[in-house]
């Protein structure tokens, strides 16, 4: 596996248009990532929902946990993987924007459901649009058979619009 450049992200999205990343702005295109922003949408794990409106913000405290998701809707071609992570910026405040399930599969479709935690020990604002993760992309070594979403893969999160809480279902230890 490779990891894309820049011009390779650019030739796909504006080329070939099997990579999408809508909307995009080139300012959030870095040398091997693309800039991701979070959604207005923030939800708890039990469902309760916060709408972030233009300039307006919800504190997260010290250990505190939330879901978001990407403004922006991908769509990743059968020949790459991706993997979002936090921005540095953000990460060396303590803030993590991706707890874990960073990898994004071949043949995904939707926005990108983040998982935000506060790990310092003071208050941060989440704002609408602020960036707050990125995306890295990975060519495989052939495009995959089955990609994300196929028939028998049990593909939960394929087409996901907004802030989706977890499908797995209550399982008793």
């Amino acid at each position: 596996m490779s990891i894309l450049s820049d011009k390779t992200i650019l030739e796909r999205i504006r080329l070939q248009k099997d990579l999408i990343i809508e909307p995009l702005d080139d300012n959030d295109i870095q040398p091997c990532s693309i800039d991701l922003h979070l959604s207005e949408e923030l939800k708890t794990i039990q469902g309760q929902q916060y709408n972030l409106k233009p300039y307006s913000y919800l504190v997260l405290e010290p250990g505190d946990f939330i879901l978001g998701s990407t403004r922006e809707y991908v769509v990743i071609p059968d020949d790459l993987v991706a993997v979002v992570d936090g921005k540095s910026s953000l990460g060396r405040l303590g803030i993590t924007a991706h707890v874990t399930a960073g990898y994004i599969d071949a043949g995904f479709h939707g926005n990108i459901t983040l998982e935000i935690a506060n790990l310092s020990d003071e208050p941060f604002r989440l704002q609408k649009d602020m960036p707050i993760a990125q995306i890295v992309f990975h060519t495989l070594t052939s495009p995959v058979n089955r990609p994300y979403g196929s028939s028998g893969l049990n593909s939960h999160y394929q087409n996901s619009k907004g802030t989706i809480l977890s499908k797995k279902k209550d399982e008793k230890n």
